[in-house]
């Protein structure tokens, strides 16, 4: 409900912890084409809820697939826990925005969920019929959706099917959630129902979050850092850290003049522009 406050309890991240994830020099062209991210470098800490924002078409997704280990990078490595990924890991799990095409429509809810926890060679390990059940039912209860289990996903509103990809991410128990644009296809309403949800897995389940998205806002609301990325082929342009209270609401939190505040300094990150000076060379635009 709008306005609600997000019930969670202080981030789980501790400043001075290694981070669970690092990118290092991260750098990624499509074959002979344009780069898509340059050189790109930052951390995730355990338990933290990370946002990456910049102007489309900066390679966000591009990053984010680099991270999840469906992209090789080019050069520059991505690590989880010092290991350097070279594949999709048992410990992420990716939730895109286009809901629709990641739920199969023959299936129902609960087997939506429980897909993923047969395919032992993407587990690793063998999880019994009983054990499926447990963590199927307990993610549909997590995210509103205790009796859409026998439904299909076309019954369902464009909302509930992404609570339904969120639901199949949790029962996974993987250690990081990543979001791609998860909102973007929703009106504001479900859009800020489903931000509260993220929140409230988050403090549940314990989870890192890393969150791809274009609204400033959301990223400003939601996170603990925000990386802004600078206009193709993107680099970090700055790190900020966002220190408004928890728990938050999405009437009093954007309220404060902190957000206001953090919301312009972004902004005019993505805003700014590399102009031409007289000699051809690329300079910074105020």
């Amino acid at each position: 409900m709008t306005g609600s406050v997000a019930e969670q309890a202080e981030p789980h991240s501790d400043p001075a912890a290694d981070p669970i994830l690092v990118v290092d020099g991260l750098h990624k062209r499509y074959g002979d084409g344009p780069v898509a991210v340059d050189d790109i470098t930052l951390n995730v800490r355990r338990g933290e809820f990370v946002s990456l924002v910049g102007p489309s078409g900066c390679g966000k997704t591009t990053l984010m697939k680099c991270i999840s280990g469906l992209l090789r990078p080019t050069s520059g490595r991505v690590a989880l826990d010092g290991a350097e990924i070279d594949g999709p890991p048992r410990e992420m799990v990716l939730v895109f925005q286009d809901y629709s095409r990641s739920l199969y429509p023959w299936l129902t809810v609960f087997d939506n969920v429980e897909m993923p926890l047969k395919a032992s060679k993407q587990t690793r390990a063998t999880v019994d019929r009983a054990e499926r059940k447990a963590r199927v039912t307990e993610a549909l209860e997590a995210v509103g959706l205790a009796a859409a289990g026998p439904k299909y996903p076309w019954q369902l509103s464009g909302g509930m099917q992404q609570r339904v990809a969120l639901a199949r991410a949790i029962a996974f128990r993987s250690e990081i959630l990543l979001l791609d644009e998860p909102f973007a296809s929703v009106d504001a309403l479900v859009r800020e129902e489903l931000e509260d949800l993220v929140l409230r897995l988050r403090q549940r389940f314990g989870i890192t979050v890393i969150l791809v998205t274009h609204d400033i806002d959301e990223a400003v609301y939601l996170s603990d850092r925000v990386f802004v990325l600078g206009p193709p082929p993107s680099k970090v342009v700055r790190e900020v850290a966002i220190d408004l209270p928890r728990p938050r609401d999405q009437l009093s939190t954007r309220r404060l003049p902190e957000f206001g505040d953090l919301r312009l300094v972004i902004h005019e990150d993505i805003m700014r522009r590399p102009a031409k000076n007289s000699s051809g060379a690329e300079e910074e635009r105020p």
